[in-house]
């Protein structure tokens, strides 16, 4: 069923025309199919005397490989047609036609392991041809599943097509349901993918699963839900996704686990280089005696029928290697210690060697293989070798190259007949490239070189410090300690958050603007002015900016709102210093509070809709959660949060202010200042201000006499006193509406307890206990819970109770103690145990009295 919708599908989509990209990969089939030549016999593909022959040979494998052959000696010509971005690399695709025959021939996993490996020595040779503008990777994916395989290559398929349906969809195409049937049947597919096990199949998918995901965003989610869903269905399909892209993150992380170079990293052995001199003077050695070791050389001059296996510059380089390779093994022959690193080091020396050479290793090694035998004197340790043989990336033989150089230069230095200047000269050029290796680790990450890096740095600084050695480390010339990857992130996070701090030094901080607030110059001199000037004046401290605010000023807000974090960060965590003239530590939070409210409305006015908007209160937010948080441990937060109706913003702070200068204003009248009438109008503003919040902010409570509770106590207070009319009154303010008295105020929102007894009554429900008052109910509960103790220590202390649970926890403790102590050992006297006749004898007990 699957692949009849596969087939339909295509067919529909010759019916309406193919597009380029699917004509331009179908002629580059067709140029791989053709490519058969029955006269053309490559050795790389005889069976004959070829160790990896399956047991039981598929009738045609032996062909299909010449054609594979035939393909890769021709790729520059077959692919030159076909350059285009629209059909990706010719060389992927003919990796994708390899799957796709091993997949109609039906071979089984032997016979395609085999295939597998021809494959990969036609593009090791191909490579190695110079010339040659195409070069395969050697290191293609090789998947023997035969149902992983059929997948990777339904989905990539898939992938190929995609475009094409899609178009025709937008194109409201008569094929509609067929196209929608065809990619849901492949987003099956993907999910089954997610559902197999992950260690078989992830790599295997890798390729296809990154394409599918960045193909199959929401809007294109999106889309296809327009397209393909019933409107009965509508979210069905865009679920089902969503399901699929819940693993993505732990997907992603194991792919990424076993990619290609992080596997390769896991076998990587960076331990190698202790006897680097050693190494070199064997190296030395053999570059000295090469042409006289034509004993074991002649091998690398060995022909072979395939002319393209005749390469005389690696011949060459195969002599140096093979004397080098049987230097090296009778030298670890005889030293057993480091028998296995030196086959390590060969694959560190191969990759060095070959570094700017068009052939690799592994084509070295395949060269080799083809030459030496059991009778060459070394080929029991070749032949563990050549397993651990890899094409190093830049990365690891970058981090390889600093562990050469670094144990070289200590070898060096630890040479007895070395000069002081010359000491001085090797452990300065040691410490450059053990910096080197430092910057290395904080770009590749590795785990494996920091922990070799940091096995050197106490190897070298501990071994110096002996006063016997040539070359005497001074505490200048020691190597760095290696921070963390952790530790060295943070530390150039603060770095840059630092620098940006450090700019916004050439802005005028004390001048943060104000809000449009039409009684500024009226207040100002009064207490609440005051404590704002102390706020504003304050210098910023770097460092705290650096420490809080790094996220804010290396974002592109405002600069003002980079300006406000670093300014409030400061006031925040010097509070107490700051604002020491205020006694209240409440009062010097609320004057904080209300000043940042005043600079952020300030400085994102007409702005209050927009997202910059929502990222600076999210910002700053961040910070003042993050300072508080670290204030806690000395008791010193001021915990707040800015939200976002900046109205209400703008109220709460002309209340909070009024409450802290009416003390101001009333000395005014007291002390017979004059001109205290200019406070009316502010008084009267306030005074419709404070009639409109009273209601929420205070709840009172009749018993007997009037008990009020401040329900905003940052910027209300519910004392009759603070009445801003009564105050317009002793002012003698004239020509302003009359007020109501502040008694029928506070009557509104007192609760009568009286009042509720009587209705309750009316209505059939009495309440005459103590709980119906709060205030009793609350005193209640403290002198019940007050009873209990007091009840339960008088049963304690004086009743035959408590000395029951006194003996009942000592026998716990006595027990606990008895099973914890070790059992003590049988003491055994030297003396034989006597034979005694008990017949017609009495038994002797002895007994003592007390006394």
């Amino acid at each position: 069923m699957a692949d009849d919708v596969v087939k339909i599908t295509l067919n529909l989509l010759d019916q309406e025309g193919a597009p380029l990209k699917e004509s331009k990969l179908k002629l580059l089939h067709t140029k791989f199919e053709n490519a058969k030549d029955t006269s053309a016999s490559h050795d790389i593909c005889s069976l004959t005397n070829d160790p990896d022959k399956p047991a039981t040979v598929h009738p045609n494998i032996d062909k299909f490989c010449n054609q594979i052959g035939n393909i890769l000696t021709k790729m520059d010509d077959i692919c030159q047609e076909h350059a285009d971005e629209s059909i990706g690399n010719c060389c992927d695709y003919f990796v994708h036609w390899v799957y796709e025959k091993i997949i109609d021939n039906q071979y089984d996993v032997f016979n395609t392991r085999w295939l597998y490996k021809k494959v990969q020595k036609f593009i090791i040779s191909n490579n190695s041809v110079s010339g040659k503008k195409l070069k395969c990777n050697e290191n293609f994916l090789a998947v023997l599943d035969a149902n992983l395989l059929k997948i990777k290559e339904a989905l990539y398929n898939f992938l190929q097509h995609y475009d094409s349906v899609r178009n025709l969809l937008n194109g409201e195409s008569p094929n509609r349901d067929e196209y929608c049937r065809y990619i849901k049947r492949h987003f099956s597919l993907y999910k089954q993918v997610q559902n197999v096990d992950q260690a078989k199949s992830v790599r295997a998918y890798s390729d296809e699963i990154k394409q599918f995901r960045n193909k199959f965003n929401a809007s294109e989610i999106a889309l296809l839900e327009s397209k393909c869903n019933d409107a009965s269905k509508r979210s069905t399909f865009f679920k089902e996704y969503k399901n699929i892209l819940s693993s993505d993150e732990e997907q992603t992380t194991y792919m990424e686990q076993t990619d290609p170079e992080v596997l390769n990293k896991q076998v990587i052995n960076y331990d190698i280089f202790y006897e680097a001199d050693v190494y070199g003077k064997m190296e030395q050695l053999a570059e000295s005696s090469v042409n006289s070791m034509s004993g074991i050389t002649h091998y690398c001059n060995k022909m072979i029928r395939d002319p393209m296996e005749n390469d005389t510059v690696i011949a060459k380089f195969c002599e140096l290697f093979i004397t080098y390779f049987w230097n090296l093994n009778n030298y670890n022959t005889s030293n057993s210690s480091g028998h296995e690193k030196y086959l390590e080091y060969m694959n560190y020396w191969l990759n060095h060697k070959l570094k700017d050479d068009e052939r690799t290793p592994k084509y070295f090694i395949q060269f080799l293989n083809e030459r030496l035998d059991e009778r060459f004197s070394a080929f029991g340790d070749y032949n563990k070798f050549k397993e651990k043989v890899y094409n190093m990336d830049s990365n690891v033989y970058n981090e390889m190259n600093i562990l050469h150089n670094l144990y070289l230069n200590f070898n060096k230095i630890n040479n007895q007949n070395i000069s002081e200047s010359e000491c001085s000269n090797k452990f300065k050029e040691c410490a450059d490239i053990f910096e080197r290796g430092i910057n290395l680790y904080y770009k590749t990450k590795s785990p494996k070189f920091f922990k070799e890096l940091t096995k050197f740095w106490s190897t070298y600084n501990n071994y110096f410090k002996s006063d016997s050695k040539a070359c005497k480390l001074k505490d200048s010339q020691k190597l760095p300690k290696i921070k963390t990857l952790e530790e060295h992130e943070r530390e150039t996070s603060l770095k840059e958050a630092l620098k940006s701090c450090d700019s916004l030094s050439s802005n005028n901080l004390d001048i943060l603007p104000q809000s449009n607030d039409n009684y500024a110059e009226l207040l100002k001199d009064l207490s609440a002015d005051k404590a704002y000037t102390l706020l504003n004046a304050n210098q910023y401290d770097k460092s705290i900016c650096g420490k809080y605010c790094g996220k804010v000023t290396s974002s592109p807000s405002n600069h003002l709102t980079k300006l406000l974090c670093a300014k409030l960060a400061t006031n925040l965590t010097n509070l107490s210093d700051v604002l020491k003239s205020v006694a209240s530590p409440d009062d010097r939070c609320s004057y904080l509070t209300y000043w940042t409210y005043d600079k952020i409305a300030s400085i994102l006015k007409n702005r209050w809709t927009s997202a910059h908007y929502n990222n600076a209160i999210q910002e700053i937010n961040q910070v003042i959660y993050r300072v508080n948080h670290e204030l806690e441990k000395h008791g010193k937060n001021c915990s707040y949060n800015l939200y976002s109706n900046v109205d209400h913003w703008k109220d709460e702070k002309a209340l909070h202010d009024y409450f802290n200068i009416h003390g101001d204003i009333i000395n005014c009248v007291s002390t017979n200042q004059g001109g205290c009438s200019k406070y009316c109008d502010y008084i009267n503003y306030i005074n419709e201000l404070y009639k409109e919040y009273v209601t929420h902010c205070c709840s009172c409570y009749s018993y007997p006499k009037v008990l009020c509770l401040d329900n905003c106590p940052k910027f209300f207070k519910c004392n009759k006193a603070y009445y801003p009319y009564d105050l317009m009154l002793k002012l003698n303010c004239r020509n302003y509406n009359p007020s109501e008295r502040i008694d029928h105020i506070f009557k509104a929102i007192t609760f009568d307890t009286d009042v509720l007894r009587r209705s309750q009554t009316a209505t059939g429900f009495t309440c005459n206990g103590l709980i119906c008052n709060p205030i009793d109910a609350t005193i209640l509960v403290a002198v019940t819970l007050l009873g209990i103790f007091f009840t339960l220590f008088v049963f304690y202390k004086f009743t035959p109770f408590g000395s029951w649970l006194h003996r009942r926890a000592l026998k716990k403790k006595r027990l606990k103690q008895n099973v914890q102590t070790r059992r003590p050992r049988l003491i055994y006297s030297n003396a034989e145990p006597t034979s005694v006749r008990l017949q017609n004898r009495r038994i002797s007990v002895p007994y003592h009295n007390s006394p």
